[in-house]
């Protein structure tokens, strides 16, 4: 278990879809469907058998479930052994366990300091 439950800010249960997009100033776990991009100042955590249909923008981002869209991490990018990545992704580190698909690009650069967290007002 990377996370305990007091780590995380934002919550997204099984059987809970959400249709927009979330915005967060702590970190997110999603066990559900998000159909809509989104952006922490923590790190995303989405969980086995979750799904993310969107952009996810965090300081680190942990897949084990599925996301379609591209990612943009300020620190580390992991693809657990059972998550999918279909998209490309920006990040500082990057490491994909065996048996974890991603169908993209990686690009790796370090823009800021990954420790002070995203900036959630984007001017993109």
């Amino acid at each position: 278990m990377i996370f305990k439950r007091k780590d995380v800010g934002t919550l997204i249960g099984r059987g809970t879809v959400i249709e927009g997009d979330v915005k967060s100033d702590t970190s997110v776990r999603v066990d559900g469907q998000v159909k809509g991009s989104i952006i922490a100042a923590g790190d995303v955590i989405v969980g086995k058998g979750a799904s993310v249909s969107g952009d996810v923008t965090a300081l680190n981002l942990y897949i084990s479930g599925v996301v379609e869209g591209n990612v943009k991490c300020s620190g580390f990018l992991r693809i657990m052994n059972e998550g999918m990545l279909k998209g490309d992704a920006k990040a500082c580190g990057f490491s994909a366990d065996q048996g974890a698909f991603f169908d993209g690009k990686i690009s790796m650069s370090y823009e800021g300091n990954p420790e002070g967290g995203v900036v959630i007002n984007q001017a993109e």
